[in-house]
């Protein structure tokens, strides 16, 4: 059995202002074959057209390889193996950033193509014996506000996310939707008094803060409100003011999905980052699985990033969390709280079950997910 195709598609929604686009109106989706018909699909989340070519390439000289030449007459049952020969043949510019995040990619399309050739979901091709089912929380962002219409949208949000069955919630309080920390502090007194002390709730504040001391004006007045973490208070580069603050927060520190390889985590790890929040689409399966255990092994937890473009990058990080005990919650944002998402709508299905605030364990072979050969080519950048 061998690959036979590569392929990567470009994918585009219209977007009334680019600039305040969150990137789910486009994607990069990778498409992996195998000579025996079996396939697999992935999503990259990052500048769809640098992410095809890159992934197009052709090989330049040895450490820079390109990934069909290194993937094309494999045989597809081992992703870990592939994985290792893609980071080793693309070192040169797939390390980390832009390149190693269309290797996850590639990576993800790898895993569903090894579980749709094996007949097992993905969760045990990455050794579970013991799956548990995956807690969702919903991620409350409805774009630029005054902070009383935030309040007001957030609170309307959390009501419907009860209605559905959701446990968890997630804040958010980016610069857009709440100038300073006396805002942000407002927005959090106020969705806590509306959901009651049994909703668990987190905070986004997007990266905001320069400094430990600014950050701890805000999280010393948080400290009531019994939040699961405060998510990117920095840049993920600031790990001295992560360090500072998180040994001063009791509230749990977490960060930060705009990072692309396992590697970049460890430093904030290592500084008392308590959650990681890598996604699959921007590190991979592999990695994201070989950073769960990096986690643990420092007694952290892992919570996927999930703002996602597309249905398979939930699925995979779904996968991921089903096949580890220290996955406490998993982000979801479903296009049926965000129309805009046509991507995620359309593209592919089915959506994850969700009974009584937990996702179902996957049981269909890889991710689980089939692509919408129709949407493929009504989205398609040719």
């Amino acid at each position: 059995m061998e690959i036979v195709a590569v392929e990567c598609f470009v994918l585009q929604t219209p977007a009334k202002d680019r600039r305040s686009a969150d990137q789910t109106h486009e994607a990069a989706l990778v498409r992996i074959q195998s000579d025996d018909g079996s396939v697999g699909v992935g999503e990259a989340a990052s500048t769809p057209a640098v992410v095809k070519a890159f992934i197009e390439e052709p090989t330049s000289f040895f450490w820079s390889q390109g990934v069909r030449d290194i993937l094309l007459g494999q045989d597809p049952r081992d992703p870990r193996t592939l994985w290792q020969r893609l980071y080793e043949g693309t070192f040169w510019s797939g390390r980390t950033g832009l390149g190693h995040i269309a290797l996850a990619g590639v990576d993800m399309a790898l895993w569903d193509l090894a579980g749709n050739i094996a007949q097992q979901p993905v969760w045990q091709l990455l050794g579970s014996t013991e799956p548990k089912p995956a807690v969702p929380y919903l991620t409350m962002y409805s774009g630029p506000s005054q902070v009383a219409e935030t309040i007001e949208n957030t609170v309307a949000l959390l009501d419907r996310a009860l209605a559905e069955g959701y446990r968890a919630a997630k804040i958010e309080a980016p610069i857009e939707t709440a100038a300073d920390n006396d805002e942000i502090v407002e927005l959090v007194r106020a969705v806590r008094e509306h959901a009651g002390p049994d909703v668990t709730l987190a905070l986004d504040v997007g990266y905001r803060w320069k400094t430990a001391a600014e950050a701890l004006d805000c999280t010393r007045r948080l400290e009531d409100f019994d939040l699961a973490f405060i998510e990117s208070p920095f840049m993920p580069d600031c790990v001295e003011d992560y360090r500072e603050l998180a040994a001063a927060c009791p509230t749990p520190l977490a960060g930060a999905e705009i990072l692309t390889a396992h590697a970049e985590y460890l430093p904030l790890l290592d500084a008392g980052v308590q959650v990681i929040q890598a996604g699959t689409c921007r590190i991979g399966i592999t990695e994201c699985d070989r950073l769960v255990r990096s986690a643990r092994a420092r007694g952290r937890r892992f919570v996927p990033y999930g703002y996602v473009s597309t249905i398979f990058s939930t699925a995979a990080n779904l996968h991921v969390a089903t096949a580890h005990d220290n996955v406490p919650l998993v982000e979801h944002a479903p296009a049926t709280f965000y129309p805009h998402m046509v991507l995620r709508n359309e593209l592919g299905g089915p959506e994850p079950v969700m009974r009584d605030g937990m996702f179902e364990i996957p049981s269909a072979p890889g991710l689980g997910v089939t692509l919408d050969d129709v949407a493929l080519d009504r989205y398609q950048v040719r």
